[in-house]
């Protein structure tokens, strides 16, 4: 659902965007999906948020190695985006870095919901439920990419009372609100 939206949000942009998959990859891996997918989905999201109109981001998947028990696949986001100088490249993995604080004004932050079409399809789902909804800049529940617990501490500590990972999980997300209205504060 995740890369459908990005895909929608490049469109909507005017961002070309170019999936390239090697035809020897298999069908599934075992591996820790969630986390990849998480990983992926976000370098995604960056990629389209940082690419102007007219720009290209290519994702492509292959395959580097495989032997009987294991394989090493690759996966490459490219994007005609802004960039980053070399100076900071020791700073991407970082939580929360950007090169300069003018390509947080231009672009949007990490930490708010920067994907309108995210916010249209949690609506829906809430709406699908009887919830009226409205929405809001900042709000009780905080929903990122990001699952991992130190996100979630860090969402805690910036005064969000829950924290939902994207994908959207709908009926984790009805549990949190639920628990929510009705007090339950253990999340």
């Amino acid at each position: 659902m995740s890369l459908i939206n990005d895909i929608l949000d490049a469109e909507a942009k005017g961002v070309e965007y170019e999936c390239i998959v090697d035809p020897v990859l298999d069908d599934y891996y075992i591996g820790d999906a969630m986390k990849l997918q998480q990983v992926l989905i976000n370098i995604l999201n960056n990629a389209i948020k940082f690419t102007g109109e007219g720009g290209k981001v290519t994702f492509s998947a292959s395959q580097r190695r495989k032997t009987k028990n294991d394989a090493m696949l690759r996966f490459i986001v490219n994007d005609t985006g802004v960039g980053m100088g070399d100076d900071f490249i020791p700073h991407i993995f970082e939580p929360f870095s950007q090169e300069s604080t003018g390509t947080t004004s231009l672009y949007g932050g990490t930490g708010a919901e920067d994907n309108q079409i995210n916010t249209e399809v949690a609506v829906m789902l809430l709406e699908s439920k009887g919830f009226t909804v409205d929405t809001a800049e900042n709000g009780l529940i905080a929903m990122t990419a990001n699952a991992f617990d130190d996100d979630i501490e860090k969402s805690k500590a910036a005064g969000m009372n829950a924290h939902l990972a994207k994908p959207i999980e709908p009926e984790r997300m009805f549990q949190t609100l639920y628990d929510f209205i009705f007090g339950k504060e253990d999340y």
